[in-house]
């Protein structure tokens, strides 16, 4: 029981300790929160005086900001307003000035004003007197005013008309005998400066033999070896009794050369049969072809004419092997470039120009003889097509017009080729009808589909003609013959008898190993 008293004795008696001792520590916190917020209330009153202090600092200097502005805009709108009287005065003295101006003008004015009536008066008064003058003259002519002023207009213009046509005629006469005589000069003066051989035609060429045993090889056993030439070159193998030569004989300057070739290379090598003919006859052509093109582009860089296309060399250099009367086409068409750029540099024209225009006049007849079209517009078509300039095309186009005034690269280029064709020794009129005739035999033989080659040979009185073995055969051969020598006898007449041989063959080559 005691222990249960001396319990709640110390229950209460913690308690009231433990009570006592909390109302210390809220004494102390509230003693403590006074002191925090007296130091509160004395550091506001602090902050509150520090800011009022630089607001009033602030203000006085915004003040005085103010104040100097306000000072600066009153003299700026007092220098303005200084600035428009000075103005005012000045626009009132112009206006004082513009007035006595005025004042001048309207003098002048009415000074004028009584010029002008006099001047009417003056004016009615001659206009009386010339009316009065040609009522007189009415009189005395027996016709009116206008009839009169009209004849007189009239004679005027009739004796000007006739003066005029007088001067126009002695002009023109002295500008073309002035003309004529300087073009004469000029034309001497450039055939003088061109001096060059002219090169005649010739339907031969010759071969020397080292010796005459080499004769026998080259006709073979029953002649097969010299057949076998002649009909793959198409030209004669003329062997007689001269010693150590041999003479190739074909109007065709091209095919002569080939065989030439043929000839020279077999007896240099030896070996004569017809597969080692057809063999170094098919290297000739291409070496020829090559020749030409080398030949072509020769004259190009001698002429120093640029950039030209090696399709256009090797247009030219078939016209080596070409003639144009007595005269290679190549050589003429070198001739005439010459012509041209030694004109042009005389009357100050493009040297360049000139000399394509002279070099390219005749490439139409590097083509196929035996197309339809003309060989000019054949020429051009190809030039253009391979972007030659259209000035060289144009005056090489109209070198067959017979006027040709608005074009002075043209009439250049007829002058060119006629001082080209007409200098002595250029031209041959027996051997180009010559020629031309063996040209058309083989023109019209080739006109026929199934014909793949002709040959004119023996001066025109044997034609060799090959066909294509794929168009045509035996029987059809027969008939061909036929044809084409009506064709001949119907267009041409001959001489003498004319022997045609077509032939009809096929080659076929293997190799083994």
């Amino acid at each position: 029981m005691m222990v249960i008293v001396y319990i709640l004795v110390g229950v209460a008696l913690g308690f009231a300790a433990g009570f006592f001792y909390m109302r210390a520590e809220m004494y102390k916190d509230r003693k403590s929160h006074d002191m925090i917020l007296e130091d509160g209330r004395r550091e506001a009153e602090r902050l509150k005086s520090e800011g009022l202090r630089e607001v009033d600092e602030v203000m006085a200097e915004k003040k005085d900001k103010y104040e100097e502005n306000e000072l600066a805009r009153k003299k700026a709108y007092e220098d303005k307003v200084d600035q428009f009287y000075s103005k005012q005065k000045e626009i009132d003295g112009k206006w004082d000035l513009l007035e006595t101006k005025r004042h001048e003008i309207d003098a002048r004015l009415a000074d004028l004003s009584k010029r002008e009536e006099l001047m009417v008066a003056n004016e009615l008064d001659l206009k009386d007197k010339i009316h009065r003058e040609e009522m007189r003259l009415e009189d005395l002519a027996g016709m009116g005013a206008d009839e009169a002023k009209r004849r007189f207009i009239e004679k005027i213009e009739q004796d000007l008309a006739e003066e005029e046509q007088e001067l126009l005629a002695n002009s023109r006469l002295k500008v073309q005998e002035q003309v004529e005589q300087e073009a004469r000069e000029q034309i001497f003066e450039i055939m003088q400066r061109y001096a060059s051989e002219c090169a005649e035609s010739r339907t031969t060429s010759t071969v020397y033999l080292p010796s005459d045993e080499i004769k026998g090889r080259i006709i073979g056993r029953d002649g097969r070896n010299i057949r076998t030439i002649e009909s793959l070159t198409g030209a004669n193998i003329l062997i007689d009794d001269t010693p150590e030569t041999v003479v190739v004989s074909c109007f065709e300057p091209h095919r002569r050369e080939i065989a030439k070739q043929t000839l020279e290379r077999l007896i240099e090598d030896g070996r004569i049969h017809p597969n080692r003919i057809h063999e170094v006859v098919e290297n000739v052509r291409d070496d020829v072809d090559r020749e030409m093109f080398e030949a072509a582009q020769n004259i190009c860089t001698e002429l120093n004419i640029p950039k030209i296309s090696g399709n256009i060399v090797r247009q030219l250099g078939k016209l080596q092997y070409r003639y144009n009367a007595a005269q290679t086409l190549l050589h003429s068409a070198k001739e005439v470039a010459s012509f041209m750029g030694m004109m042009a540099a005389e009357f100050r024209l493009d040297v360049i120009t000139a000399k394509q225009v002279g070099l390219f006049y005749a490439i139409g007849k590097s083509f196929d003889e035996h197309t339809d079209d003309d060989f000019v517009n054949t020429g051009v078509i190809f030039l253009r097509k391979e972007g030659v300039c259209e000035k060289v095309c144009a005056a090489i186009s109209l070198q067959k017009q017979v006027s040709t005034k608005n074009n002075s690269m043209a009439q250049m280029l007829k002058t060119a080729i006629e001082m080209s064709t007409k200098r002595p020794g250029a031209r041959d009129e027996n051997m180009e009808f010559y020629i031309r005739r063996l040209h058309q035999m083989e023109h019209i033989a080739k006109n026929f589909p199934e014909v793949s080659e002709c040959m004119v040979m023996q001066a025109g009185r044997e034609i060799i003609i090959h066909v294509h073995p794929g168009k045509a055969d035996d029987r059809r051969v027969k008939s061909l013959a036929k044809e084409i020598s009506a064709k001949l006898e119907e267009e041409m007449s001959f001489p003498g008898p004319v022997h045609v041989v077509v032939m009809r063959e096929s080659r076929i080559e293997e190799i083994i190993g």
